[in-house]
């Protein structure tokens, strides 16, 4: 053995794998890499594992990867057509018209969120406590977001 080389035991290398030593003997089966003395090379088993990987991405045959490909578009094909179904219940609105309708919503609330100093200012000239200032905000807040709300009504596709 090779000072480079890192060989462990069955229940090791399950652990490398975070698979049961019943699953490294059924790989055995099928090619994993094991050495004389019933040890095992992590490099070795890596490298299967990863040739192994690749192997199940690739298909086998020109006949697999025209089938494999077909039902790609064929699943393209179905999503496509369900977008549009969607699209035509108006379950779905084309991105720019969400996106106005966004900007319109967001432009409202700045406006009432910049007009709250000159609304509010007078309400609270004469407030002394904390608890006075909150008990007479509640309404005015709940006053701005029901007319947020009631803007948001207006917000149509343009």
């Amino acid at each position: 053995m090779s000072s480079s080389q890192l060989v462990v035991s069955q229940a090791v290398i399950a652990k490398v794998f975070s698979v049961s030593t019943r699953t490294i003997q059924r790989w055995h089966d099928e090619g994993f890499p094991r050495r004389e003395d019933a040890s095992y090379d992590i490099a070795e088993c890596v490298a299967w594992a990863l040739e192994r990987e690749r192997a199940e991405q690739q298909p086998r045959s020109d006949e697999e990867a025209y089938y494999a490909a077909l039902a790609r578009k064929t699943a393209a094909q179905a999503d496509k057509a369900e977008l549009e179904l969607a699209e035509r219940r108006r379950q779905l609105i084309p991105v720019a018209v969400h996106e106005r309708r966004c900007a319109a919503f967001a432009e409202r609330a700045n406006a009432l969120i910049a007009a709250i100093p000159g609304r509010w200012a007078p309400h609270l000239l004469k407030i002394k406590t904390v608890r006075q200032a909150q008990a007479r905000l509640r309404p005015l807040v709940q006053e701005l977001l029901q007319e947020q709300a009631g803007g948001a009504d207006d917000v149509g596709v343009a």
